[in-house]
Parts: C-alpha cells; structure tokens; sequence
C-alpha cells in the first residue's frame, strides 16, 4: 500500500535532486574558471546565449560559431554562423569552417565552402594562398603544397571559364616561405602589371627580412620603391603605406619616415603613424617605434600610437619594448585625460582621446599596472563605453586566459559576458586545434 507521504517525499527528492545537479553544475563552473579548457568554456559561453536577448546574439556569436568550427561541432557552427549579420563577421566564420576542413585534408570540402561563401575568385585564391604560407611556415610542406595545388586549380578553372588570368600578389611570398627565395623573387619581377609588381615585393619583404636576407631585400625593395614612384597618384596612395610597413620589416626608420611623408593629408599620416607603431611594438622594435613617434604632431595621436606600441608588444612576449613604449606615452596619458575631463572637443579629436585612453588602458592592464588602470578608468569611465570588453579581448590576445576568464565572470552585464566567453571559447578551440 502506497504511503500517503509518497507526494511529499518525491517533491523533497526532486529538490535534492536539483539541488545536487545545481551544486554539481556550478562546481564544475568553478573547476573551467580555475582552468579553462575549450569544451567547458564552449559549453559556458553556449549557456549565456539565453541570457541575452535574441536580437542581439549577433554580437555574441561570431567567435563562438568559429570556436564551434575549430573544436570539430561543424554542425552548430554552421547554425550560429547563420544568425552573424555582419557581412565581414560571417565570412570570416565560413572562412574558419574552410580552414578546418583543409587542416583534416578535406580538399574538395573546403573548395565547395570557399566557393559558396566567397563570391570572387581573387578572395578564394588569396585565402588559400595564405593558408600555403602559414603551413610552409610552420614547416608542414605536405599541408602547403596541397594549399599551393588548390590555388592553382582554383586560377585555372577561372581562367578556363572566363579567359581571365590572375595573378595574386601574396603568391611569391607564399613560394618564399616554401624555401624558394630566388623563385619567389624572379616571379615578383615578372609579374605584368607596376601595382601588382610593386604590392608583391613590399608583402615578401616580410620572409626575406626574417630569413635575413637583408641583401636580396634591399635590392628588391629598391626595385620597388623606383616601380611604385612610376604610378598613377591613385595607385600610389594605396601602396605607400604597404612600402613604410615593408621598410619597417627592415628595421629602416629613416625610409619609414620618408615614405608616410608623401602622404599629403595629414590625418593619413597620423593614421599611418599608428599602424607601424603598432606593428613595431610586435615586432619588439622600441627604439624604431620612438623614432616614429617623434614625428607625430598631434598629442592624443601620439598617445593612442605609443599605447598601440605597447599593446602589440606585450601581446608579442616583447615585454621590454612594451615598458619602453607604455614609459614613453605615460606623460601623454596624462594629458588627453586632462583633454577628457575639459571636454569640448571636437569630432576628431574626441575620438583621439577615446582611443588613446582605450588603448592605454588596455596597455597597462597588459602590464599589470592596476593603479595606472583604475586612474585612466576613473576618468575614461564615461568616454570610453567599452573598456572591459577591450581589456579581456587584449588579455586573450596575449595569451592569458585564466585572468580573461576571471574578468569576464566579473561583469554583470549578459551581452559582454557572452562576447567575452565566446572569445575566450574561440581562443581556446584554436589552441587545442593545433595542439591535438
């Protein structure tokens, strides 16, 4: 006969239950904050979708549907990279499901995704092209050659349809990194056309600077600095700033700054200002870095250009080029924050002083200055809407994932904590990726 406490006593049994499986779940929630691995992560960051309002997923899930790819859910990937709507997100995620497939020797796969998600030929070939390289890089020539035959097949079955032929300016430097240096040379000076011939040389700079082939460099980067002056002006704007990058991969500070001044717009050239900086700071060129610096008028710039420096350096593992940088830009720190709190500034320049407080912030974070972080946040509070999400996606990029983790569990707010545990998600899958 059943007992009349039966009800009762599978009700309180229900609730152990939950209970259990609650502790349970949020024991294991500790156990990924503690030491996150890529499945526990995924898992985390899959459970705060909920927690955000559907309409705005889109912000949430483009580094989860690649972290989705790269842990080998192919199907869910392909379900959350439906619901990206950014067109440059989205095509960075099928590129992603493109890449895995190839990585396991899926050939035909990954040239059906390429050719569904990527529209021009030109895209294709240059993103197989580059998948070459890295693997030639990484000293896996199995993996390059068969990138290297995709992208030919993929050029021939274009020229055959169309009667057009292409010809990609990453290819020498995807030859160069194979070990063919003189090939990859002779094809940069056979190409037809000045603009490709010129954009080619400055992009293998890259491997013949690493290779220390300073001597070849030089005379190539000679060849192409005579091959870009003969330009049309429109052509030449848009391969100065890949020759100042190529004279940088040098280490020749004087041509750098030569080069950016034939930029007549000095809002361009601050821009480019930035950008090598910033790639100085990764390459652990500090001294250069400073160099450049000094010919950046504007005091805001130069400070988001000296931040950017250290960021880059930091994430690098060039933690001396990073103090030497952050050292250089603190007094300028101090300055824009004093342009923050006058306010009334205008359009430009406000958005120099956002920038500059963002990345500095993000600079001594990185440096482990949490007072230099609290006074630039006290006063970058309210200018800069997105300082968290900045710092924890900087703490991924330099590879410490336990303090990003933490961070990200610290904010309350849905939307950045989903942004933040996809990333990490991301990060994570791409590590195991090319562990396993």
């Amino acid at each position: 006969m059943a007992s009349r406490f039966a009800p009762v006593l599978l009700a309180v049994a229900a609730t152990v239950a939950t209970a259990n499986l609650a502790r349970a779940q949020a024991n294991a929630d500790l156990r990924c904050i503690a030491s996150p691995d890529a499945d526990c992560v995924i898992e985390l960051a899959e459970r705060s979708l909920p927690h955000v309002r559907e309409d705005r997923w889109y912000l949430a899930v483009p580094n989860l549907a690649e972290a989705m790819f790269y842990s080998g859910r192919i199907q869910r990937g392909m379900e959350l990279a439906g619901k990206i709507k950014s067109p440059v997100l989205r095509s960075r995620a099928d590129m992603t499901h493109a890449y895995v497939l190839f990585h396991e020797g899926k050939l035909d796969e990954a040239r059906d995704v390429l050719e569904t998600r990527a529209a021009r030929t030109t895209d294709r070939v240059r993103r197989v092209v580059l998948w070459a390289q890295e693997a030639y890089e990484q000293g896996d020539k199995t993996r390059g050659d068969a990138a290297f035959a995709l992208a030919h097949d993929i050029l021939k079955d274009h020229e055959a349809d169309t009667g057009e032929t292409i010809v990609d300016v990453s290819l020498p430097s995807a030859i160069a990194a194979s070990g063919e240096l003189g090939a990859a040379v002779e094809m940069v000076r056979l190409m037809p056309q000045l603009p490709d011939r010129a954009r080619a040389a400055f992009l293998l700079m890259r491997i013949l600077a690493k290779e220390a082939e300073t001597g070849p460099a030089r005379t190539l980067m000679d060849e192409a600095s005579a091959w870009r002056a003969s330009l049309h002006p429109r052509q030449i704007s848009t391969t100065l700033i890949e020759e100042a990058w190529a004279w940088l991969m040098l280490g020749d500070a004087a041509q750098v700054i030569a080069t950016v001044s034939e930029r007549p717009v000095p809002k361009r050239r601050n821009s480019a200002y930035i950008f090598l900086l910033s790639e100085a700071g990764q390459l652990g060129h500090a001294e250069t870095a400073l160099i450049l610096a000094e010919e950046i008028e504007d005091t805001a710039t130069k400070a988001w250009a000296l931040a950017h420096c250290a960021k880059a350096a930091f994430i690098s593992g060039h933690h001396v080029a990073g103090s030497t940088c952050l050292q250089s830009g603190r007094g300028l720190f101090s300055k824009v924050m004093d342009m923050a709190e006058r306010g009334g500034l205008d359009e430009v320049t406000s958005r120099n002083v956002k920038m500059a407080l963002a990345t500095a912030t993000v600079a001594e974070s990185l440096a482990g200055n949490d007072a230099a972080v609290a006074d630039i946040m006290n006063t970058a509070g309210g200018f800069v809407s997105d300082l968290d999400d900045r710092i924890i996606a900087a703490h991924i990029d330099a590879g410490d994932l336990p303090l990003a983790m933490l961070l990200a569990f610290q904010d309350a707010d849905d939307l950045k904590k989903a942004r933040a545990l996809s990333a990490l998600a991301r990060a994570l899958a791409i590590r195991a990726f090319f562990n396993d």
